[in-house]
């Protein structure tokens, strides 16, 4: 089975979402994520593609959970992620044509597919906080 690591990554209560050139079902925002390498652990994975896809360095703080996701049937490891430094562009230019920061509620709007339980109770924290 294909595992995925995804970034959740925090930069002053805001979320750092990239956007597909093309879509996968009708998956098309989501955030920051890849494919484990070899022996890599899901945390570095989530750092590296975060700086892959978008120049921004991110520090992995905890991990909110996995999942096989409901859509594409891959397993998915999601790492809460704190931004450290970079500023977000597109730099996987082949399957990516935008990066934004977002507010919780513009995620809800923008991520088409089930979020996961501990992403959406990670932003939930966010606005109460």
């Amino acid at each position: 089975m294909k595992r995925i690591s995804v970034a959740i990554v925090d930069k002053n209560k805001t979320i750092l979402l990239v956007r597909r050139k093309k879509k996968e079902g009708n998956l098309q925002w989501q955030f920051p994520a890849g494919e484990i390498e070899n022996e890599e652990t899901t945390d570095s994975t989530a750092v590296r593609e975060v700086f892959e896809e978008t120049d921004v360095v991110c520090l992995p703080l905890k991990k909110l959970g996995e999942r096989v996701h409901p859509d594409s049937q891959v397993e998915i490891h999601y790492w809460l992620t704190k931004y450290i430094t970079g500023e977000a562009k597109v730099k996987d230019n082949l399957e990516l044509d935008a990066c934004k920061w977002c507010n919780p509620d513009e995620i809800r709007k923008l991520i088409t597919s089930d979020l996961f339980e501990g992403v959406k109770n990670y932003l939930v924290s966010l606005e109460q906080s």
